[in-house]
């Protein structure tokens, strides 16, 4: 497996960026994640709530959706604490 656990035929990585992409049947962008140093979902939840965002939690995962209806993520590094896999 490569990285996260993930088939290392659809996953790059660079040093702790890593895209992932999925045969689906039709194209479309599930969802994006930006990276935190120092994440803490609680933090990220209350900070995104108070910016007037609707916020979905999932265990310690944190996303909201964009302008453009996009679903973003919010994580910490890859295999830091208070990280999750997607």
């Amino acid at each position: 497996m490569g990285c996260l656990g993930i088939d290392p035929r659809c996953c790059s990585t660079h040093r702790h960026d890593f895209i992932a992409l999925f045969l689906t049947d039709t194209p479309h962008i599930e969802h994006f994640c930006i990276t935190v140093p120092d994440y803490d979902p609680d933090t990220a939840e209350e900070r995104l709530r108070a910016s007037g965002l609707d916020v979905i939690r999932r265990e310690d995962r944190v996303f909201f959706r964009d302008p453009d209806g996009l679903l973003v993520q919010i994580s910490g590094p890859p295999g830091g604490a208070g990280t999750s896999r997607v």
